[in-house]
């Protein structure tokens, strides 16, 4: 099965792989909103989430998750696609998300807990108030083009 191996400064990770149907993402997110430049240890972290969607047809699918942890600067990520008959197994897996505590904005890094909606995907979730903005900026581009 193919299958991505994780390392973070030489250290494995995960193996992480979903059989032969499924989703496998591994994404590095920074979200910054500020006005102004933040001292490094008042920035928000850099975010390596490792995950996806295993398995088959509408209701027998599971989100599995292997890492979700902050980086530092200067950590090296290396991601390395291997064929492998045996991955890790995850560390979570669910039939649906548990949005409130444990997830976070992908784009302004809020909590579930602190916004009325969360819209996941493998990996990435985004709140209903940066749905909001970019609707409202997309809307403002075409006023603007018009």
């Amino acid at each position: 099965m193919l299958c991505f191996k994780v390392e973070i400064n030489n250290d494995s990770v995960c193996l992480a792989g979903v059989g032969h149907s499924g989703v496998l993402t591994a994404v590095l997110s920074w979200v910054a909103d500020h006005q102004q430049a933040l001292a490094p240890e008042e920035r928000p972290p850099v975010v390596l989430r490792v995950g996806g969607l295993s398995g088959g047809g509408k209701g027998t699918a599971q989100f599995v998750d292997w890492t979700s942890r902050d980086l530092n600067t200067g950590d090296e990520i290396r991601i390395t696609i291997i064929d492998a008959i045996e991955c890790d197994k995850p560390t979570t897996t669910s039939l649906r998300r548990d949005l409130t505590d444990r997830t976070t904005c992908s784009f302004c890094a809020k909590k579930g807990s602190e916004v009325e909606e969360m819209v996941t995907g493998p990996g990435v979730y985004i709140c209903n108030e940066c749905i909001a903005r970019f609707a409202e900026s997309m809307s403002d581009r075409g006023k603007a083009n018009s």
